[in-house]
């Protein structure tokens, strides 16, 4: 089991849990998303909250500009591990890239990333994803400087925390199994 994380105040704090076989199939299986608490209320309850027997976390990482949120929840014991997300340069396309993969249907008919019916605000933000337009900026002096790639920031922090897991854990190698 892994969490992944994305720090919000009026914007939902959002913990994913997620699980993932020995053939790299993710699961989404149960979502934490709450506005206008702390930090540490969330680190708490995380921390505290009902779990299956045998649950364990094998890992977390999180928003890669959240080092103030990552560090309440250190003082909890929840370590995020999100360092090398901040480092690895294309970030956004190499996620949504990964993520893709996984939502892609595969040779039997079923695709690599499953997200259980309770996860209902996780689902209706990936149904409500957009991206931006593509519009060439320019600069003071009328030349182009290419658009800013990513997706509308409104209402995405689930897809936000789903695209950072499948950074850390296929892009940057995180996991048991890399394939």
């Amino acid at each position: 089991n892994y969490w992944t994380l994305d720090y919000g105040f009026s914007d939902p704090f959002v913990c994913l849990d997620i699980g993932v076989d020995a053939s790299d199939n993710v699961y989404v299986w149960r979502e934490y998303q709450k506005r206008y608490q702390s930090t540490w209320e969330h680190g708490l309850y995380l921390r505290d909250r009902p779990n299956p027997e045998g649950f364990h976390i094998e890992g977390i990482t999180g928003d890669p500009r959240g080092a103030d949120e990552a560090a309440t929840l250190a003082l909890q014991g929840i370590h995020v591990d999100s360092e090398d997300l901040a480092k690895l340069d294309g970030e956004w396309s190499q996620g949504v890239e990964a993520v893709r993969r996984q939502l892609k249907l595969q040779p039997d008919g079923k695709p690599k990333l499953f997200i259980d019916r309770s996860c209902t605000e996780l689902i209706r933000q990936m149904q409500g994803l957009r991206a931006r337009e593509h519009k060439e900026e320019k600069n003071a002096k009328g030349i182009g400087r290419g658009a800013k790639e990513g997706q509308h920031d409104y209402d995405d922090h689930g897809p936000d925390a789903l695209r950072y897991f499948h950074s850390w854990y296929f892009v940057l190698g995180r996991g048991a199994s890399f394939s």
